[in-house]
């Protein structure tokens, strides 16, 4: 027990029970109103454990492990089983996170409650899509069924409560069905009352997007809410940047970590987004109103104080100046003589609609040399030449 200085906070280290260890992955059982916490052995066997009283039960066992998954993951990542327990505490998801596997557990009864599949394109560069909410008095899973498409699932009665069909595309170039995203799904975040989710995905290429709906009426009237609804919005972009930390700070405020437009440029801090204050700008996209921002430790110049001017869209501070991040053609070198440089040069790329009532939002974003530069290849799905309506396919 180590205690601060001036007496009241206290850190308790209590060691895992030696039934489950080696561990594998850990989560805290919340609903429980205890100090309950849910863990997966290396054996595959889940123990809900106590660590107040040191109870340890084993309520659980799975076969879902990370092999055959992907050897190269977006950012290095490695792929990694993830507990994701329900409100009740009566399920439990195990996901494999860059990859494309789940299970669903009952851990009243021990059984596979379901099996899970994220589809296999691009599963490599996101946390598998996965959360658990209340609705109408029933647990709800969202989970990822496909790289670009969402569903929501009653787990009491087994009903997929968003089935949808998407009618066959007429644009040849697209080829994508009306409708559907071209955008990937990556980690999914509830607000604290599980009425409005955010997304932490990706747009080719690649384009960070966080995006944010409403849960009701995706669960209550509108299947495709997710993919092009009226609460649908953009919270930010940040070119080769997701996948980072997010939390909410109260049902309408979420606080997005990493200030910048590029992964090269971007600075520690936190921008707070309010998804009341959305408004749909010149071209009819739907965007959250960034309110606030700070940023980490750095030396004071600028405006002051390492700050993030959110108006100006500007760092300030923590550089000694203020500057403008400069767009990526300039910091691309040139290409060697009597070498045409393909990925070095700008292009516009189709990306899909944020949100919108009906028509698609266009984005347009530079190509880098070099492609994943964290993994120092090219994407595999321009490799594979799979049309989708995505450059290289």
């Amino acid at each position: 027990m180590e205690g601060r200085r001036g007496g009241g906070t206290a850190l308790l280290i209590t060691p895992l029970p030696f039934q489950a260890t080696p561990a594998r992955a850990v989560a805290p059982l919340d609903a429980s109103g205890s100090a309950a916490w849910l863990v997966l052995s290396e054996r595959g066997e889940v123990f809900r454990w106590d660590c107040g009283t040191s109870a340890c039960e084993l309520v659980g066992s799975t076969t879902l492990t990370t092999t055959g998954q992907s050897e190269e993951t977006w950012g290095e990542h490695p792929a990694a089983l993830r507990l994701h327990p329900s409100p009740s505490g009566r399920f439990l998801a195990i996901a494999v996170d860059y990859g494309t596997d789940g299970v669903v557990l009952d851990l009243f009864s021990g059984r596979e409650a379901l099996t899970l599949h994220g589809g296999t394109d691009e599963q490599e560069t996101v946390p598998f899509s996965l959360a658990f909410t209340m609705h109408r008095g029933a647990e709800i899973l969202i989970h990822r069924t496909d790289w670009n498409r969402l569903d929501a699932v009653d787990l009491a009665t087994g009903e997929v409560m968003t089935a949808r069909e998407f009618a066959e595309s007429a644009d040849f170039e697209r080829r994508l069905p009306p409708r559907s995203l071209d955008y990937f799904h990556g980690a999914l975040h509830l607000n604290p009352s599980g009425s409005r989710i955010a997304d932490d995905g990706w747009i080719w290429h690649p384009l960070g997007a966080v995006t944010s709906w409403e849960i009701a009426p995706w669960l209550e009237g509108n299947s495709f809410e997710s993919d092009d609804g009226a609460s649908r919005m953009s919270l930010c972009t940040r070119e080769y940047y997701w996948a980072h930390a997010m939390v909410w700070l109260d049902d309408e405020r979420i606080a997005i970590g990493g200030l910048g437009d590029d992964d090269s440029s971007i600075v520690p801090g936190v921008r707070v987004i309010d998804v009341r204050r959305g408004e749909r700008d010149v071209r009819g996209w739907l965007t959250g109103a960034e309110t606030f921002a700070f940023s980490g430790r750095g030396r004071r110049g600028g405006c002051g104080g390492g700050r993030w001017c959110a108006g100006r869209r500007r760092r300030c501070g923590g550089f000694g100046r203020s500057r403008r991040p400069r767009p990526a053609a300039a910091r691309r070198p040139p290409a060697p003589a009597g070498r045409r440089s393909v990925r070095g040069r700008r292009r516009r790329v189709r990306t899909p609609a944020i949100r919108t009532g009906g028509s698609l939002r266009r984005l347009s974003c530079g190509a880098r040399r070099g492609g994943w530069r964290e993994a120092g290849r090219s994407p595999r799905s321009a490799r594979r030449g799979r049309g989708s309506g995505r450059p290289g396919r």
